[in-house]
């Protein structure tokens, strides 16, 4: 069984022109190769305060500018029409109901007037 398996190992080896292991046979290493160690990024250079440099700022642009403007003011005209159409009406509605409800409390014309036999008679224990 070990044997076969080194025959193996050694006719992969011929197959693929390396030569056969035979330290890492005879050291009973379950893998013949070693993987390829894992590259390491170069960390980037940090500033006085410790944090990675900016990335550099993007070079001015007149389409970007006017295309920004146009996204402004549309959502601007959006909201104005909003408040137009639906807010600024029933506000109005509101002021116009306490305007009128302020009116009625103090105008005297509003109040019932009861004369004096109608006063007594509503209130007998006075009598």
């Amino acid at each position: 069984s070990v044997l076969a398996k080194i025959s193996r190992l050694s006719a992969a080896c011929k197959a693929a022109g390396v030569p056969v292991p035979i330290d890492r046979v005879l050291a009973g290493r379950r893998v013949a190769f070693d993987p390829p160690a894992p590259r390491k990024k170069a960390a980037p250079a940090l500033d006085e305060y410790g944090l990675p440099p900016l990335p550099p700022p993007t070079p001015f642009s007149w389409r970007r500018f006017l295309r920004q403007l146009a996204v402004q003011m549309s959502c601007l005209l959006v909201s104005l029409v909003i408040v137009k159409t639906w807010i600024e009406p029933r506000l109005l509605r509101q002021l116009d109901e306490r305007m009128a409800a302020e009116r009625a409390e103090l105008d005297p014309a509003s109040e019932v007037v009861y004369s004096e036999e109608e006063e007594w008679a509503a209130e007998p224990d006075l009598l």
